[in-house]
């Protein structure tokens, strides 16, 4: 599968089942789970080469750190209703930061579906009365790409 992603063309006339028996015989005699990461390793190798159709997404807010840790203590339930909408919108993943200002991680299928969601009037309310300034964040959009070190 690998060589067929990254384009080999030999790959196409050749005997599949023949092609991978040398693998099954290394694991031959192995315990299951040294078999299953090493096919995990390789899945994951091979999910690296295709296409990936999310984006990532950092937002950096300048704002009063304090003001937001303390949010995600004591307004909880409106994280998770955000949260909850996010999901619904097309988020896959997110994460908070927090240091010199706050910054905020997200996984989306697509920069459109972001910018759809953070444009809500009520999200930017929440924004800014958790603790972020009023001036826009500092974005960054860029392919997700999956690699064999993800976890």
């Amino acid at each position: 599968m690998q060589r067929c992603l990254s384009g080999d063309p030999d790959v196409a006339h050749a005997n599949h089942i023949e092609s991978t028996q040398p693998a099954a015989d290394r694991q031959a005699g192995r315990p299951a789970a040294q078999t299953r990461g090493e096919w995990r390793r390789a899945a994951n190798r091979t999910v690296a080469l295709g296409p990936s159709d999310e984006c990532a997404v950092i937002g950096k807010f300048q704002g009063d750190t304090a003001t937001f840790r303390q949010s995600l203590a004591e307004r909880a339930g409106e994280f998770t209703k955000y949260g909850d909408m996010a999901q619904a919108a097309g988020g896959t993943h997110h994460r908070f930061g927090a240091g010199d200002g706050f910054v905020v991680v997200d996984e989306r299928e697509s920069a459109e579906q972001f910018q759809q969601f953070l444009s809500s009037p009520g999200l930017q309310a929440f924004i800014g009365s958790t603790g972020a300034e009023p001036a826009p964040p500092e974005m960054t959009v860029c392919e997700a790409v999956a690699s064999p070190d993800q976890y």
